[in-house]
Parts: C-alpha cells; sequence; structure tokens
C-alpha cells in the first residue's frame, strides 16, 4: 500500500464524477489537495465554482502534478451525487467509504468548511491544512506551503503616532504581547466592536505603562477590499496595521484558521505563540474587566461569569462535556480550599489533556471545566425581604405561573412582585428572608434542570458533569479530595457518553 493509500485510509479506488474509478495509488508523486465541502453549506457552494475555474486554469496550462480529492459532509447519497457533479476531480466513494471520510476529517480536526488541505507529493505530510483563503489571494503558488510567524512577520507596520513601533522587529521589542485584529470597513458587528476595542486599548494602556513589554498593543489586520476603504477605516483607529495588501495578512489568516470576522487574536510577539484566539469576547462581555486581564491567558478553568454573560453554556452543553465545580455548601473555609484545590489539580489535567479550557476539542466533545464564585447568600433583614434587588417595594398578588428568583421554583398562587422589575419572590423565601439566588447559581441551578441531575441536599462541595441532557453529580468525598480521583470520574462519564 502507498503512503498516500495509508494517509487517506481509503479501502475502496477514488471515483469521478462519471463514475470511472480511479486508484489512490495513481497519486503518487502528486500534490494532493484534499477539499472538505458539502452542498447544505452556502460558503461551499460559493467557492466550489471557483476552485473548478482554478482547477480547469492549472490543467489548461499544462500543470499534471497536483490531484483534487473530495471528502464530502453531505448529509446523503443523493445530495453528493447532485454537488459533486459540479466538480471535475475525484472523490472518495461517498457509501463505500465513510469510514475513509470520517477518519480524514479527524486526523485533520477540520472544524468547519469549505476546507482545504495540500499534501506534499511524499503523500504524508500537510503542507498547509486551511489554504481556501490562499488560492484565492495567491493562485499560483501551490502548493502553498505554511512560512512559520517569526519568519513571515518582519517588515514595515503602518501606524498613527511617531512613538508608535514602525517595523514588527520594532514592536516585538516593545510589546510581549500582540492583538491581532481581523476587521474590515464593510462588516456591522466590526463597526460595533472597533470603538469598544479602542476605549479597552486606551484604558490598558494607561492601567499596564509601568512594567517594561506588558502594555497593549493591537495590530489592524484588515480584510478591507480596496485601499481607499482600508484608508476611511483605519483613520478612526488609534494603533498599528499592516499595510493593505501585504501578504503577512494572509499568513495571519492562514495560521490563525481565519472563519469570520472581527476576530482578535492575542499571541506571544517574540514566537506567535497563541494565548487566545478569542478575545474579542473577553473586551465585548466586560471591557473593564478585560483591561486587567490583559494578555487573557487561559486559567486551568475560567470563574463563571454573571447569568447574562453564560447563556452560552447553556447552549454549549449538548456539544460539550462540562466540569462544574460548585463549593457552596463545603463546611467552612479549609474545607473549601482543601476542596479546591483538588479541583484546581484536576481541571489543569484535563486542560492539558483535551486542550485549551476555552475551546478545547478532541475526538468528541469539548471539555470545560469551571468553578462557580458565588456563594449561597446569607438571609435578608426584616426591612430588606420587602424590597426587590433594585430597592423597589414587593407587593403580594396572584402570580401563578411565574418563577420564584430566590429559590427558581414554579410559583402556585401569590408571591411578592416588585411591577417595575417583574422580580418575585415566594411566600416560603419571603417567610425565611431568602436573598435571591447569584447568577452563576442561577445558571447551576439551569444546568441541573438541563442535565437532570436533581438539587444536591449533601452538605460539602460537589461537581456537576453534563453534556446534553445526560448529566452525573459528584459528592464522594473521597474522590473529591483527590485530582486524581475526579478526573478518572470526567473520563469515566465522557466515555459512557461518546
Amino acid at each position: 500500500m502507498s503512503a498516500i493509500q495509508t494517509f487517506l485510509g481509503v479501502m475502496k479506488p477514488l471515483i469521478k464524477g462519471d463514475g470511472t474509478k480511479v486508484d489512490a495509488a495513481e497519486l503518487a508523486g502528486k500534490y494532493v489537495l484534499l477539499y472538505f465541502s458539502a452542498h447544505w453549506c452556502g460558503p461551499c457552494r460559493n467557492f466550489t465554482p471557483k476552485f473548478a475555474e482554478w482547477y480547469a486554469a492549472q490543467r489548461t496550462a499544462g500543470r499534471m502534478d497536483f490531484e483534487v480529492v473530495f471528502v464530502s459532509a453531505d448529509h446523503d447519497a443523493a445530495s453528493f451525487a447532485t454537488y459533486f457533479k459540479t466538480m471535475p476531480w475525484l472523490s472518495i466513494d461517498y457509501e463505500g467509504d465513510e469510514a475513509a471520510r470520517e477518519g480524514l476529517n479527524e486526523k485533520l480536526k477540520v472544524s468547519g468548511i469549505p476546507s482545504l488541505a495540500v499534501m506534499d507529493k511524499d503523500g504524508s505530510t500537510i503542507v498547509n491544512d486551511d489554504a481556501v483563503q490562499r488560492l484565492l489571494q495567491r493562485p499560483g503558488d501551490l502548493p502553498w506551503a505554511k512560512v512559520s510567524f517569526t519568519k513571515y512577520m518582519s517588515g514595515p507596520l503602518q501606524t498613527r503616532l511617531p512613538t508608535q513601533p514602525a517595523t514588527w522587529d520594532a514592536l516585538v521589542a516593545a510589546h510581549k504581547h500582540v492583538a491581532i485584529y481581523f476587521s474590515a470597513s464593510w462588516c456591522g458587528p466590526c463597526h460595533r466592536f472597533t470603538p469598544i476595542l479602542a476605549k479597552f486599548y486606551a484604558a490598558a494602556a494607561t492601567h499596564h505603562w509601568l512594567v517594561a513589554g506588558s502594555a497593549p498593543q493591537v495590530l489592524f489586520a484588515s480584510r478591507d477590499r480596496d485601499q481607499a476603504s482600508f484608508d476611511e477605516y483605519y483613520g478612526h483607529m488609534p494603533w498599528v496595521a499592516i499595510p493593505f495588501g501585504d501578504e503577512r495578512i494572509g499568513h495571519l489568516a492562514d495560521t490563525f484558521k481565519l472563519r469570520g470576522i472581527p476576530t482578535l487574536v492575542v499571541v506571544e510577539s517574540a514566537t506567535g505563540n497563541i494565548v487566545t484566539t478569542d478575545a474579542v469576547e473577553d473586551v465585548s462581555t466586560d471591557p473593564a474587566a478585560a483591561v486587567a486581564a490583559w494578555p487573557f491567558v487561559p486559567q486551568p478553568f475560567p470563574v463563571m461569569r454573571p447569568l447574562e454573560a453564560c447563556k452560552s453554556v447553556i447552549s454549549a452543553l449538548q456539544s460539550d462535556v462540562f466540569v462544574i465545580f460548585d463549593p457552596s455548601k463545603c463546611h467552612d473555609a479549609a474545607h473549601e480550599s482543601a476542596a479546591l484545590a483538588a479541583f484546581t489539580a484536576a481541571a489543569a489535567v484535563l486542560t492539558t489533556k483535551y486542550g485549551d479550557a476555552r475551546d478545547a476539542s478532541i475526538a468528541g466533545a469539548k471539555v470545560r471545566c469551571l468553578s462557580i464564585a458565588d456563594k449561597v447568600p446569607q438571609p435578608l433583614s426584616e426591612d430588606a425581604v420587602k424590597l426587590c434587588p433594585s430597592g423597589h417595594t414587593v407587593a403580594k398578588k396572584p402570580r401563578t405561573g411565574a418563577g420564584c428568583d430566590c429559590c427558581r421554583s414554579r410559583v402556585d398562587g401569590e408571591a411578592w412582585n416588585c411591577a417595575e422589575c417583574d422580580f418575585d419572590r415566594c411566600d416560603a423565601c419571603y417567610t425565611s428572608r431568602a436573598a435571591p439566588a447569584p447568577p452563576s447559581l442561577a445558571l447551576m441551578s439551569q444546568i441541573e434542570q438541563i442535565t437532570s441531575v436533581g438539587t444536591s441536599a449533601a452538605p460539602g462541595p460537589t461537581i456537576v458533569l453534563g453534556e446534553g441532557r445526560r448529566g452525573s453529580r459528584i459528592t464522594d468525598a473521597a474522590v473529591l479530595a483527590s485530582g486524581d480521583a475526579i478526573v478518572a470520574a470526567v473520563e469515566r462519564f465522557r466515555s459512557l457518553n461518546q
């Protein structure tokens, strides 16, 4: 079996649009472009005709040292057949070699389509795992082999102030980290985010100026379509930029597998090592906190944010495994400290094994470790219970069907309601003077309902594991006291739910 056959994992011949079968061994000594695409994908249907035009132009020019192999992500054979008719190249047999298609997706960690991976002529080395943009921007440069970050970034920069670094080397000397901002004048979300980023940039520069190299620098990597649009848009920005049309922008888009804008990627300037690819969320969610948090180095587990910022956690439960630590029922500070130490050790192992806590993917679900920051609040005073959290007076009225904002239970009958805030406190919570549930505990309540694990009455810390509608709760003191035991329990849960 040839190297290319081994890499592709095909058990049957490749096929042409007319049904002709081709042995994968015939691709030996050629560049092989693996095209991950599907008929249901709009961006794919937009790219495929351009790709076919490029293919035809290369063949017309006499270039025969490459071939394209379609790796379909279509939902059924009929859709595959319809879509494949628009393509002039080869494909993995849709019905006869499903294992090969799935194996390539897993091997190359394809996270979105269209995606184009280029294999070198040796039949085993991927020289570019996401070449869509390179093909469009530099069609004559096949195989579009990736260049290391430190090699391609050298060169001049465009500045707004004479004190700003005018070259990449000068930026590296002045700033330990740089935030690379992919944006464009035609993008509505970019227009909304840019002023937020500008405020953060100014505040963070002031906050971090005492420590040499710690102040942030933003590098604008424009996705504009012409020089005039770039000039007008960059005129509203206070940071440095890569000149319009510079090939470094394409290299950066390849390196970070750019899928959409606005995107803000923070890297170590000297090495290009990625700190986070999701800094838009860091800056947008809480700009004030982001100033102190720069450069957004991920922690072993993030502290759960307020409820509005954590709605994404609820939706992500459909595909992610969540490991959520709740110390709210610990006996005392020493008990909480010991439990938190064990969980922190477990989170570090899980983060290392399954990737970054913010974007940790491995053959299947992501694994996310989070900690509840809020404690169960103390009872309110007799005067405070008569008010909503905003200070308005509550009044008893029929509220059947509403939800109590303290215990999260359904109200049957009357409740103490604030007409201005639509806040409700049930009779039981009014009598016991229960405080409203903190945002993160309210989120935990929602997760418990989604995963059907039920609320724990046991004292001490607890860990909730959730994925989709499946859930489990760890309350065993022996397990919770050991990081290794927590890791083992999480992996058992994960393996059972793959």
